[in-house]
């Protein structure tokens, strides 16, 4: 039994040691552990491998991938690949490789498991000029092929379900992986700290907005502080952050391994996702096992959990300020929240979810 792994995710590989910016071991081992206690399976995973010597991966996570074969998607014929396998697990968005896939999987009828982890229109639409072309087009081939596809798993339990809807087999499971907390406790100070984590240079992530929040606060007094954490270049964030003469408030921390986050979380007073589009966040619902006010936009599965009270219109910065303005005499209250959200996507039950969905996925294939 041969199952495929269809994420073209980059994958740094240095020195014989294989790296990574989103994904973990922890996330890895869910699937090993579902599949590998069958008899004769083999792991494979479909990337792309990026080799580069002076690449600077110190800042990502080394993944373990000794129960996988890697393939390498510039030098591999995925038509080839998905006929000498009998199990495929694809994700989308992912316009290229996700239609390909479903479209093979059905022609060879080879059983096939597919995870949507964000929007498809929203993906494009909110990225540039030429993506808002685009976003219709995607929109419509997505909205296909999950509406197709037998097995679906769901990162959000409504958002993304009511916009791509499937009426086969379909569940909802968050991958989120939550901190450590080492003794971490939410313990805001006087000065008000913002955290966000996501990459800096992708402007669909809206750290723009909270710059502009920032400079209204600080013209009505706060003294304000806002940690970036993640990859991508500074350059068009510094420039605004000049502009707004708010360079003093902000720091770029850049990219970081997931078990180094907390540190960098100490004394938050809230943590700001303010995404112009997202599916379900897994660095919302790992600052909320802190215990860490959270504070997003309404878009996207964030509406499922953030308390309404500290949610806004993306690219609103007023509405933004404001939240961050009323709620500091209620943090205790938020913190609650983010605690009681967080017990609701625990480790156990997501895995036991997954478990269970691949399981009976994998049997209703005859295959066992």
């Amino acid at each position: 039994m041969k199952i495929l792994f269809v994420y073209p995710m980059k994958i740094y590989k240095k020195n014989n040691k294989y790296y990574a910016p989103s994904i973990t071991n922890t996330v890895l081992d869910r699937y090993t552990n579902i599949f590998c206690n069958k008899k004769k399976v083999r792991l494979n995973w479909l990337c792309r491998i990026v080799i580069d010597d002076t690449y600077e991966i110190t800042n990502l996570n080394e993944i373990d991938f000794e129960k996988f074969h890697l393939y390498d998607l510039k030098n591999s014929n995925l038509e080839e690949l998905i006929i000498n396998h009998d199990f495929i697990i694809s994700r989308v968005p992912d316009l290229l490789c996700g239609f390909k896939t479903f479209k093979l999987c059905k022609k060879y009828k080879i059983p096939h498991v597919l995870e949507v982890v964000g929007c498809p229109f929203d993906a494009f639409w909110f990225h540039s000029i030429k993506g808002k072309i685009i976003a219709p087009i995607s929109f419509l081939i997505h909205r296909y092929i999950i509406s197709n596809s037998k097995n679906v798993v769901y990162v959000t339990k409504s958002f993304l379900q009511k916009r791509y809807p499937n009426k086969h087999n379909n569940t909802f499971i968050s991958d989120v992986e939550y901190f450590n907390p080492n003794g971490y406790r939410y313990n805001p100070t006087e000065k008000i700290v913002l955290a966000t984590i996501g990459s800096i240079d992708i402007k669909y992530k809206g750290q723009d907005t909270v710059f502009k929040a920032i400079n209204y606060l600080s013209e009505k007094g706060y003294h304000i502080e806002y940690r970036l954490i993640g990859p991508g270049s500074k350059d068009y964030l510094l420039s605004l952050a000049k502009k707004l003469n708010i360079v003093s408030y902000v720091k770029f921390i850049g990219a970081l391994p997931h078990e180094k986050i907390p540190k960098h979380l100490e004394n938050v007073t809230y943590y700001v996702q303010p995404s112009l589009t997202e599916g379900l966040p897994r660095s919302i619902l790992e600052v909320e096992s802190l215990g860490i006010p959270v504070i997003s936009t309404n878009v996207g599965g964030m509406i499922d959990i953030v308390n309404k009270q500290a949610q806004f219109k993306r690219k609103n910065y007023k509405a933004l300020a404001a939240i961050i303005e009323d709620n500091l005499n209620s943090l205790d209250l938020l913190s609650n929240y983010s605690l009681e959200i967080s017990r609701l996507f625990n480790k156990n039950t997501m895995t036991n979810k997954l478990y269970r969905f691949y399981n009976e996925s994998y049997e209703r294939s005859n295959l066992i």
